[in-house]
């Protein structure tokens, strides 16, 4: 298969090397096996060892390793012994090779399996486990990184993915910092003023992995609107009809929140949820984990909270009896 323009062929003898699209031999035969070119990059094996050629056919990092994956976002994960862990472009690790299985990087995460565990986990770049382990199994990432979990004790990746396809220029569903309280009122018929702060939207969506979204909730830091006098105008005379509620169409949103159902197959799977998705709106937005709590007690409730540029963001808690998961951002 043809990668960066070089494809890797072997001879009659079975030593590898690689073409151009024109069938020319442009790196010698001389491998006892090759892969194929990512980010600049090679692995190929040599004797019972690996390392990594450049498109010179020269070795950017020496022949070392067990085992040699592809690079991914400046990483490879390699294998020495029976353990794995990830080099950079160098060939210095940047995660040490102590884990039993591993998966590519991809959007800065990946999938981990510790000696001992037969669960996978999610680390970050500089080694951090983001996602303690959980996950029953794990494929390579292909596409999107909530996709390939496939475990008795979580869910949420469809839901994960459609919540954060929201998100768009600064505007969840289509709503940011300048949209108006009149624009709100015209992209959602079904509207409410719950109180003189907030406006609610109830929903009637098809749970997805569990979950629903039953109600968005939009606040204000002014009033929405004020009662005033009510007039019927009859022609001849104007008659007082009591009040009317007199929006301030002008005003904008300061906090979105969300509100998600889990259902009965969603059991006790509340932190697993919140915490990946915590994960996705930080990649989506570029922002940061302040802090997380969740009652050991109580494995359903926990709290996350959101930070960007310095200031907090948004906010994942559970609430009524653990029952409903509220996603609340600010704009």
């Amino acid at each position: 298969m043809f990668n960066e323009g070089l494809s890797a062929v072997s001879n009659s003898k079975g030593k590898y090397g690689y073409i151009d699209k024109k069938g020319n031999i442009v790196i010698d035969y001389q491998f006892d096996l090759a892969g194929s070119f990512t980010e600049g990059l090679a692995p190929v094996k040599v004797g019972k060892v690996f390392g990594y050629i450049n498109h010179k056919g020269e070795f950017d990092i020496n022949p070392q390793f067990d085992m040699a994956g592809y690079f991914s976002e400046g990483v490879a994960r390699v294998q020495v012994g029976e353990k794995c862990g990830y080099i950079d472009r160098k060939g210095v690790y940047l995660v040490n090779p102590i884990y039993t299985s591993v998966s590519d990087f991809h959007g800065g995460y990946a999938f981990v399996v510790e000696d001992g565990n037969e669960k996978a986990g999610i680390i970050d770049k500089t080694g951090k486990m983001i996602v303690k382990p959980q996950f029953d199994d794990f494929h390579h990432w292909v596409s999107s990184k909530y996709e390939l979990c496939n475990s008795a004790k979580y869910i949420g990746t469809a839901f994960i993915n459609d919540f954060i396809s929201r998100y768009s220029d600064g505007k969840w569903n289509g709503v940011g910092k300048e949209t108006t309280l009149g624009a709100i009122r015209g992209m959602f018929k079904n509207a409410k003023a719950v109180n003189d702060n907030c406006f609610s939207v109830k929903t009637d969506v098809e749970p997805i992995d569990g979950l629903s979204l039953t109600e968005v909730r939009y606040y204000f830091a002014e009033k929405t609107y004020r009662m005033a006098d009510k007039y019927v105008d009859y022609g001849f005379f104007t008659y007082k009809a009591g009040k009317t509620r007199q929006y301030n169409n002008s005003i904008k949103p300061a906090m979105i929140c969300y509100d998600f159902k889990l259902s009965d197959s969603a059991p006790n799977k509340s932190y697993s949820i919140a915490k990946t998705l915590a994960e996705a709106i930080i990649e989506a937005i570029d922002s940061d984990i302040i802090c997380e709590e969740q009652d050991s007690t109580n494995p359903s409730k926990v709290e996350i909270k959101l930070m960007k540029d310095g200031e907090l963001y948004g906010d994942i808690f559970t609430n009524s009896g653990n029952s409903i998961l509220t996603v609340a951002v600010t704009l």
